[in-house]
């Protein structure tokens, strides 16, 4: 297997393409940030594939927050509970 010009162009497209399909929901993210910043993962995975390189491309963003709390005390002898 041979990583050369046409692979890393490959890869290159791949991302481009992942970006692209995303934009809106990367947007939105965006939009949805308490400190301005957003963090976008990709990853390029290449191995043997037949008679070539397999490039597998991925992309990872958190499109939202999910920030809760729950506070409570029982008690199992006398069957009360106590939420706050």
């Amino acid at each position: 297997m041979i990583i050369g010009t046409q692979t890393i162009d490959f890869m290159a497209k791949q991302i481009e393409s992942l970006l692209t399909e995303y934009q809106f929901e990367i947007a939105k993210a965006y939009s949805q940030t308490e400190d301005g910043a957003l963090s976008i993962g990709l990853t390029v995975k290449v191995s043997p594939g037949g008679s070539g390189a397999k490039v597998e491309t991925n992309i990872n963003f958190v499109t939202g927050r999910v920030k809760d709390k729950q506070t409570g005390t029982i008690s199992e002898e006398s069957g009360t509970i106590s939420e706050k």
